[in-house]
């Protein structure tokens, strides 16, 4: 069946054609654009592509879905039509985004018992997939950027209610730790404590047992940061030598 029949056929029939129309082609349009640069990452969205994915995450409110007269899963299996669940989504994409939590769904139980970066702060899953429990912690996804040796962070899934976070390390093989600069953009965020995971290949590995402190963690000295430290002392020597050259050239 096409696209275009699958939309006709999910739309909530109770409405007017004309308005049945009208949403299909408002909501069809928004997913087309978006299906385009599924696998990138929200965070680097464009204004017109942000544009398009706050048009459709609106229709996930519920005050909203009761406005226009549609149903959660109405609108969950419109989607689908347009992402296609897909295992080796990322964390932080679109793709990931709306279909992550029906990937881990159909995943080890293990993973459903705990805070999920494929999921977290994805499309939550409709009704008829199950439930999917609330994670009781802040979700950061640092990814290391190799060509600058510095993690980005991003801010998956956010509570008010607690300073603990759960850090998923993406881009690299290992972890090495944070710089202090890096630590300070986390304690901003309103970490206290973090358990870090490192998710490598599909794999994610939980490097502590217990919530580490974040000024606790281990510490990274950057390329950057080398770099910093070996012009200043370049400047402190080069004004040493000007100084006893002036010292020398007028005495």
């Amino acid at each position: 069946m096409q696209v275009e029949n699958i939309v006709l056929s999910i739309i909530n029939p109770s409405l007017s054609l004309n308005r049945r129309e009208e949403l299909k082609t408002e909501l069809e349009n928004k997913l087309k654009n978006l299906q385009k640069v599924s696998k990138k990452s929200i965070r680097k969205l464009n204004d017109n592509e942000r544009s398009d994915f706050e048009y459709i995450t609106k229709y996930i409110n519920e005050s909203q879905l009761q406005k226009e007269g549609l149903t959660y899963e109405e609108v969950h299996q419109l989607i689908l039509c347009y992402f296609p669940m897909n295992n080796e989504a990322k964390a932080g994409t679109l793709e990931a985004f709306f279909t992550g939590c029906l990937i881990r769904s159909l995943g080890p139980i293990d993973k459903m018992k705990t805070c999920d970066s494929l999921c977290y702060p994805g499309m939550p899953l409709s009704p008829n997939t199950g439930a999917w429990n609330t994670c009781d912690s802040n979700i950061i996804l640092a990814e290391y950027d190799s060509e600058h040796d510095k993690y980005e962070f991003d801010i998956l899934y956010s509570r008010s209610d607690t300073s603990n976070g759960v850090i998923f390390l993406t881009g690299a093989s290992n972890f090495k730790g944070f710089t202090k600069a890096e630590k300070n953009q986390l304690s901003a965020l309103g970490l206290n404590n973090a358990t870090l995971v490192l998710d490598h290949n599909g794999q994610q590995i939980e490097l502590n047992d217990e919530p580490l402190l974040i000024s606790g963690i281990r510490l990274r000295s950057n390329n950057y940061d080398q770099t910093g430290s070996v012009i200043l002392i370049l400047i402190l020597l080069l004004i040493v030598f000007y100084i006893l050259w002036r010292y020398y050239v007028f005495t």
